[in-house]
């Protein structure tokens, strides 16, 4: 059975005329499931109508305008570090494009025979850096293992010091 038309009019806060309102009372005497939404939605709109608004809670009002207040200022400080890393973007901008229309003022035949030269110079200090630890651990059997130890107690503790860092900013910015 179709209950589209008396579902809607149940549910309608606006006025029956008498022909709908007559069609109506005929169906809900007929079934049962409408006559049961009808009885719902009367209890329902009782009950809201008779029961009081709840009241906030004490302080609600300075909770709000306190939280307001450190939204605003997390708003606030985020628009400075976007504004900063939009300068820093078109400072970069700025300069690549100085760069790039420079470009045709290069030597570029020079720069590549220098760009070799170079890395011939890192390959040869290289070999003798290699050959100087090689000396030095033939040399100190004692000292290349403390040496090392250090190192990595200082790689360690800079890596904790860092994540500390990071942690503390993030409850930081959490608190605003």
């Amino acid at each position: 059975m179709s209950h589209q038309p008396f579902e809607i009019w149940i549910f309608s806060d606006d006025s029956l005329d008498e022909a709908q309102q007559h069609i109506l009372e005929e169906h809900l005497e007929s079934c049962q499931t409408c006559t049961t939404l009808s009885n719902a939605v009367t209890m329902a709109t009782s009950v809201l109508s008779t029961s009081e608004s709840p009241s906030p809670q004490p302080g609600f009002t300075q909770r709000w305008h306190n939280k307001l207040a450190l939204h605003r200022q997390y708003q606030k400080s985020r628009r400075t570090w976007l504004l900063t890393l939009a300068g820093f973007i078109l400072a970069n901008i700025i300069l690549l494009s100085v760069v790039f229309f420079d470009l045709t003022t290069i030597n570029w035949p020079y720069e590549l025979g220098q760009i070799v030269v170079k890395i011939s110079l890192i390959a040869t200090h290289s070999r003798q850096y290699w050959r100087a630890i090689s000396n030095l651990a033939n040399a100190f059997p004692v000292i290349i293992p403390t040496f090392f130890v250090l190192v990595a107690a200082l790689i360690a503790a800079g890596i904790f010091l860092t994540i500390t860092w990071i942690r503390s900013i993030k409850k930081l910015i959490k608190t605003y």
